[in-house]
């Protein structure tokens, strides 16, 4: 997981030139210029080429025009820069040929100059299709925007009138199990096991391009980049200060399918956290149409048959794993099937849950703060709500909202200065996911 996110989901306001210049130079050095399927240089403006490399896009899984950053240079001398006169005129061009696909545009001062780069943005699922330019469909292949023929023009066509996009199958494909829904906690992460003590479960969820559906499956390379992604993600082994991590509880396939598999650490029995608690995960991930799930859960077992509550630094501590986990699986089983960018997070959700005979103030510890009303809730939802990005701070902010919503919806009052000033674990100030 990069520090921050891409250009290709980015705030705007976030994006400046040093951005724009570190995105372009990596993907200079990975060689992923010229053949990009999402990413189009144009220096400036010639007759209609921008224009048909914004409908191109728009017509396959859409991405970026960088207008002002050279094809033929190399390094620094890629960044030549537009004129602000010549962005207007850029605009109004595109208003002209295709106002009903107009991207996200963003200038950016290039420092110490009066030029600009022109990031241009485009949502292909934000316009109706075919997008023509001047009576012509384009779409993008690798490298090169290409005339489309009769059929690519009816799956255009198709893909607006069917909804083709969430989960809807083309014809012909494989069946898709059923994405994960509200029912989530109920899902047979594990076998029944009378000694867990509480699960804590997330399910996230990301939107793939379009041409996810050309091969709607997950194959072994899917399978061995989330269990790498996994193996190297703070569960089990850092969180609740536990010790280094050991052969024993790294992460393995223990169920697979054609479009999903299922996933455990460790693969028998349980590990101890540092105070004594054990522990185990396991993860259900899943490819339905262009949305790639998963559902990611933790469980406390009793110790001895005795109950040892959570305390909220460790729900902290469990909640910001698991979301920094999902995230860094959804991106590298994501690039590993080759629909990495651009992609959509879509809406996350949570469930704290105690064993059957339990309540949430028995499991875990909130004797430290005041509490109005004396209901034993049976369990605790963490509402849907969508990331505001895919690095470590965007999903620690997440995490700490939604346990104010947890903590808030049980009655619990002054916790707040205490979870502001509470310090992003060790782990996660080092973590870096590739």
């Amino acid at each position: 997981m990069p520090a921050t996110n891409s250009l290709y989901d980015l705030p705007a306001a976030q994006i400046d030139y040093q951005a724009v210049r570190d995105f372009v130079l990596t993907a200079e050095q990975a060689d992923l210029l010229t053949e990009s399927i999402t990413l189009e240089l144009k220096q400036k403006r010639s007759g209609n080429n921008v224009a048909e490399a914004v409908a191109a896009l728009s017509n396959t899984d859409g991405g970026l025009v960088l207008v002002g950053v050279s094809e033929e240079e190399t390094g620094e001398a890629r960044f030549k820069g537009i004129s602000q006169r010549d962005f207007e005129g850029l605009m109004a061009h595109l208003r002209d040929l295709v106002p009903r696909a107009l991207p996200e545009a963003i200038p950016i001062r290039i420092p110490n100059t009066d030029k600009l780069v022109a990031l241009l943005r485009i949502d292909a699922d934000a316009v109706l299709h075919p997008v023509l330019v001047r009576g012509t469909t384009l779409y993008r292949i690798p490298g090169h925007n290409v005339p489309a023929d009769r059929q690519r023009v009816l799956d255009l066509v198709a893909r607006d009138q069917t909804g083709f996009v969430g989960t809807q199958i083309p014809s012909g494909a494989i069946s898709f199990p059923p994405p994960l829904a509200g029912s989530a906690p109920d899902f047979p992460l594990w076998p029944d096991e009378h000694t867990t003590l509480v699960t804590v479960r997330f399910k996230g969820e990301v939107l793939l391009p379009q041409r996810i559906l050309e091969r709607p499956w997950l194959g072994s390379v899917a399978k061995e980049a989330a269990l790498d992604a996994l193996n190297r993600s703070p569960i089990p082994d850092k969180v609740w200060g536990m010790a280094p991590p050991q052969q024993s509880s790294a992460w393995q396939i223990t169920e697979a399918r054609a479009t999903s598999f299922k996933m455990r650490a460790p693969l028998q029995g349980t590990v101890e956290s540092a105070g004594g608690v054990p522990v185990s995960a396991s993860a259900f991930l899943s490819l339905a149409g262009r949305t790639l799930s998963i559902l990611l859960g933790m469980r406390c077992h009793l110790k001895q048959n005795e109950v040892i509550p959570l305390g909220l630094e460790d729900l902290y501590w469990c909640v910001l794993a698991e979301l920094v986990s999902i995230s860094s699986a959804c991106d590298a089983v994501s690039t590993a099937i080759g629909a990495a960018e651009p992609s959509e997070l879509q809406a996350w959700e949570g469930w704290l849950q105690p064993q059957s005979d339990l309540r949430v103030p028995i499991v875990l510890n909130i004797n430290d703060y005041p509490r109005d009303g004396t209901e034993q809730p049976i369990g605790g939802w963490f509402p849907p709500a969508r990331p505001r990005g895919r690095s470590v701070a965007d999903l620690d902010a997440m995490a700490r909202d939604w346990i104010t919503v947890l903590l808030l919806e049980m009655g619990l009052r002054d916790f707040e200065k205490w979870l502001s000033n509470i310090a992003l674990p060790e782990w996660a100030q080092h973590m870096r996911f590739q």
